[in-house]
């Protein structure tokens, strides 16, 4: 998740430096880091590209990109993610709702037509 590439990658250059400024930074971003990647979080999966999932989190329209790497190996376009510890799963109860009230919808929308 874009947190723990934050925690793996910045603070690591960030911790070189010896400001106690930049010191007070870095933990207050580590506790951050570490709040954010205890919480548990709802996704969906849009679209794959590269070696990335592209995510979308159920409290908004914000896209993230995350390594295939941490997908679980059932996930694939459309279905719904929850990340919890740290790490991602199918929640299929989700993705099975989600898609029953998309077709009735479309049902809706053709008996209209």
């Amino acid at each position: 998740m874009l947190s723990h590439f934050l925690n793996s990658r910045v603070v690591d250059v960030l911790s070189r430096q010896q400001d106690s400024f930049t010191k007070s930074f870095i933990r207050e971003l580590q506790e951050h880091v570490n709040i954010s990647l205890n919480r548990s979080a709802e996704y969906s999966i849009d679209r794959f590209v590269g070696d990335f999932a592209v995510l979308v989190p159920a409290e908004s329209w914000d896209e993230v990109n995350i390594p295939i790497s941490q997908m679980p190996e059932d996930a694939r376009e459309g279905v719904t993610l929850r990340y919890e510890n740290g790490i991602f799963t199918v929640n299929w109860e989700r993705t099975n709702e989600i898609n029953a009230r998309i077709k009735d919808v479309w049902g809706r929308i053709r008996v209209r037509e």
